[in-house]
């Protein structure tokens, strides 16, 4: 278990972990083929849609940035190509473990 700071504070890697369980489990939730919405084509959350869920729970305090929303989360996970970006001064803090 680590901590790592950001412009905004401190964070752990147990909550980050947490995050990333969560996304997991919301790129296997997929709208069935058939869904007025998206027709005949299964459909599993987007980016953009991640995005929107996260300033939609947070009742408009996160307001969440998006870079490529058309990906699908599972994409995001399987394809090793997709390029990290930085994220507002992330850095490892092995003091506070």
């Amino acid at each position: 278990m680590g901590f790592w700071k950001s412009e905004r504070g401190i964070n752990g890697d147990g909550w980050a972990d947490e995050m990333g369980r969560c996304m997991k489990r919301l790129e296997m939730e997929k709208v069935p083929s058939g869904s007025k919405t998206y027709g005949d084509e299964e459909h599993e959350i987007t980016l953009a849609e991640f995005a929107d869920l996260i300033e939609f729970c947070s009742r408009g305090h996160i307001k969440a940035e998006v870079i490529g929303g058309d990906m699908s989360l599972s994409q995001l996970f399987k394809n090793r190509e997709v390029e990290t970006y930085s994220n507002r001064g992330q850095t490892h803090c092995p003091e506070l473990v």
